[in-house]
């Protein structure tokens, strides 16, 4: 069976089922926690866009990488946790593009610490690569070498936050009309790379990184918001009541569920205050905003409206009619 640039890079990973047809190779994965799929897709010799699905806590093995590779990776939903030698972990959270070296940057360990990612890699084969570049784009005068060297230069990963010219580039990738998606990859790869080229050294960073007891910690914290989402609490009683610095909550916590502390405790109040407009029809809106804790319902129907795009009212009138509608679809 023919190999994939990711199989050259990534020996001995292990897969639940692999199967090639043309320039499509299905790989899937399981295991104890879970099960992922990747769809790897042949651009142009040397270079392959993967779509990665994966709904479970890790896929990692540990497997030989090799050297003369380049790895771009947009995460599109999720979270992908990095563990680098020496046991700091990093985060790649929705809306950022990293770039490694998969032989220069190796990881000791990762993990999904939401259960889910979903998100695009772009996979170079340097040698091949470059030669395909040349012979299809002669005049664009990319070097993935140098590019390479550029972002990969030492032993880090590097981050690209979230912006719009990144969106913009992979958010088309994700909706891709079978019919052109051949010579669309190839368009929206060169239109990456050249994007990546005009970066300077101010537009990247090193992929921020946290001791596991600061990780650990932070999750801990998010259980207990999830357990008491009404209690009201200051980030610095949080952190002190967990004893972690409070700038270390509030980074980790970012980097982990892509939002801080205050903003992630009012969408999870407010996701709670739903359930109870859609399962609890005898209560007024006023005596949901006073469970939820606003003392003033014009306050949490704007906190509401902010979150779900629509009034209180107009929510549970919405719900109560599918209901309806269900009802009567399947009492016919």
């Amino acid at each position: 069976m023919e190999y994939s640039v990711y199989d050259h890079v990534f020996q001995d990973y292990q897969y639940f089922n692999r199967q090639k047809e043309a320039s499509l190779t299905v790989y899937q994965i399981k295991n104890e926690t879970g099960m992922g799929e990747l769809l790897c897709y042949d651009v142009f010799p040397g270079a392959q866009i993967i779509y990665n699905s994966l709904d479970m806590a890790s896929c990692f093995q540990s497997v030989k990488t090799c050297p003369g590779f380049l790895q771009i990776n947009h995460c599109r939903e999720g979270c992908f946790e990095v563990e680098l030698d020496g046991g700091m972990v990093g985060f790649i959270g929705e809306g950022d593009l990293a770039i490694n070296d998969p032989y220069r940057q190796r990881i000791a360990d990762s993990r999904l610490p939401l259960g889910r990612y979903n998100g695009i890699t772009v996979l170079f084969e340097l040698d091949y690569a470059q030669s395909s570049l040349e012979k299809l784009f002669p005049n664009a005068g990319i070097d993935l070498f140098q590019l390479r060297d550029k972002f990969c230069s030492g032993s880090e990963f590097f981050l690209l936050c979230a912006r719009p010219e990144i969106e913009h580039i992979f958010s088309e990738l994700y909706h891709v009309d079978q019919r052109i998606r051949e010579t669309y990859m190839t368009l929206k790869v060169i239109e990456l790379l050249l994007f990546l080229s005009l970066i300077k050294n101010e537009g990247r960073k090193c992929l921020n990184r946290f001791s596991r007891q600061v990780v650990d910690t932070t999750q801990s914290v998010c259980d207990y918001l999830l357990k008491n989402p009404y209690q009201k609490i200051t980030v610095g009683e949080i952190a002190g009541k967990f004893n972690i610095a409070e700038t270390n909550l509030r980074q980790c916590f970012k980097s982990i569920y892509g939002r801080p502390i205050g903003s992630f405790m009012r969408a999870e109040c407010i996701r709670r205050s739903a359930d109870l407009l859609r399962s609890h029809e005898e209560l007024t809106v006023g005596q949901i905003a006073l469970m939820v804790g606003y003392e003033n319902q014009s306050k949490f129907a704007a906190a509401f409206r902010a979150v779900m795009g629509q009034t209180p009212l107009s929510y549970r009138h919405r719900m109560l009619c599918r209901n309806d509608e269900l009802e009567q679809k399947y009492d016919v």
